[in-house]
Order: C-alpha cells, then structure tokens, then sequence
C-alpha cells in the first residue's frame, strides 16, 4: 500500500457497517488516497478525539449524506446504529458522543490520517480502547489527570500490547502488527 498522495495510490481502510445488535461489523477496503474524507473542510468533526490524543489519528467518513438525527424516530433506526462509531467518537473527558456520532450513523469508512494501512485488527483495539476509556471518563471513576496519562501514546501502545495478549490465547489477533 502507498501512503503518497498521488490519486492513483490507495489506502487500506475499514467499512465498519453497522447494523442492528452488530457492535462491530467490519470489512477491509481500499479508498483512494484523494478520497474527499481527507479534505480540510469538516476534517475536525470527522477524527476521533482519542485516537487523536494517542497519535493515531483515525478519520470517520459516513457513506450516507442524510442527517443522522432525522432518523430519531425512524422505522430503519436500529438498522442504521453503528455502535463502535459511536465509541470511537466520544469526547475523551465525559466519555459521551456528540448526538450526531450517536445514532442514525449507518455505515462508514475508516482510515488513518497518515494514510498508512488500517486492519480491521488495529481498528479492533482503538475501537476497545475508546470504548474502556469511555467508561472510565463517564462513570468518573479516573481524574482528568489519570486520563491524560492514559490517552499519552506509550500508554495506549503497552495498552495495545496487553490487549493483544489477552486474546491469543483464543486464536484472535495474531496478524495485528504493534505498535498500532
């Protein structure tokens, strides 16, 4: 995979998918490295914040181009959550989405920044990382501090590592290449 800037060059990405009682539904996809995703304009409300904390900075591009809050009271509503978006977009200090991040999403592409290759497995552990610190900051149960310290790169990356750990012993991960 290129990472050069070049429109015929592509990058490894991932379509999370989304869907009813489906947290996390991914496949692999290539985007062009042009794709409009990477465009300044919005490029903020598209990063997610953590990710961006721990310098592996992800961009979130939904392929629906409806407003996700006009699906509240919508028949299709459950079919259009995407949970694990919905993690990776979380305000690293209340552990809370922005509303447009919560519901309504539908289905996304996701890349890194950088343009460098993006595994399912990779986005796999930034999506439980997102998710566990989440929690952590909307139960209260760590100080602005110990987030800080916790969002610092070298701690997600042995974060990374334990994740990893934890579930070879079950066959998964074993392709995942650290650091992230």
């Amino acid at each position: 995979m290129s990472s050069s800037t070049s429109g015929n060059s592509k990058v490894k990405a991932v379509r999370l998918n989304g869907g009813w009682n489906m947290p996390f539904n991914p496949d692999d996809v290539e985007i062009p490295s042009d794709h409009e995703m990477f465009a300044a304009e919005g490029l903020a409300q598209r990063i997610s914040p953590i990710s961006m904390l721990v310098d592996v900075p992800i961009v979130i591009w939904r392929l629906r181009k409806d407003n996700p809050m006009s699906h509240l009271t919508s028949l299709e509503r459950a079919h259009l959550d995407n949970q694990s978006v919905t993690f990776l977009m979380i305000n690293p200090w209340t552990g809370w989405a922005p509303a447009q991040w919560q519901q309504g999403i539908g289905p996304v592409i996701v890349a890194r920044l950088d343009k460098k290759p993006l595994s399912i497995d990779a986005l796999e552990v930034i999506w439980m990382f997102c998710d566990a610190s989440g929690e952590l900051a909307s139960e209260g149960e760590m100080t602005r501090a110990q987030l800080e310290a916790r969002y610092k790169p070298a701690a997600f990356q042995k974060w990374c590592v334990e994740y990893k750990e934890s579930y070879e012993e079950l066959g998964r991960l074993q392709s995942l290449e650290l650091p992230i």
